[in-house]
């Protein structure tokens, strides 16, 4: 498993190429799945730090996030397009939105372990970070060494 970036071919892949027509035919020349992919790859590496993890570099996902920012982008795309009807729209593909969904929810909330990058960025905790401090008083010290 690996960090890597994500295409909008790939989002395309999960398309048939009657859909892929249709599609195209609707939004004409704009290209509004570049843009929704980058977000949404941006908004799973946030998940992913605010989980506790760490990133690789800006760009890439984990191979096991793959599916669910597929998944995801695919739908905001689709829900993107005025005149896209329910047979594209379908309950399927809402119901995997809603899936990948909770599941970078479960990212975010710590509940799933991300796989470590190979090249970290290093970046410095969130502004809503904590530093606890312990109450208790310190045994051991430089100066001192209770006990020994």
């Amino acid at each position: 498993m690996s960090w890597l970036p994500i295409t909008s071919d790939e989002v395309l892949q999960e398309f048939n190429p009657k859909e892929v027509a249709a599609i195209t035919n609707i939004q004409g020349a704009a290209d509004n799945l570049t843009p929704i992919l980058l977000r949404v790859v941006n908004a799973a590496r946030a998940c992913v730090l605010a989980g506790g993890g760490q990133v690789d570099q800006p760009g890439t996902i984990p191979d096991q996030l793959r599916n669910d920012v597929i998944t995801i982008a695919r739908w905001r795309w689709l829900i993107s397009l005025p005149q896209v009807n329910e047979t594209i729209q379908s309950k399927n593909r809402r119901d995997d939105y809603d899936a990948s969904m909770k599941r970078l929810d479960e990212v975010a909330a710590g509940k799933v372990k991300i796989e470590l990058p190979a090249a970290p960025i290093m970046q410095a905790a969130p502004d809503n970070a904590i530093e606890v401090a312990s109450s208790q008083t310190r045994r051991f010290t430089r100066d001192h060494m209770e006990g020994l």
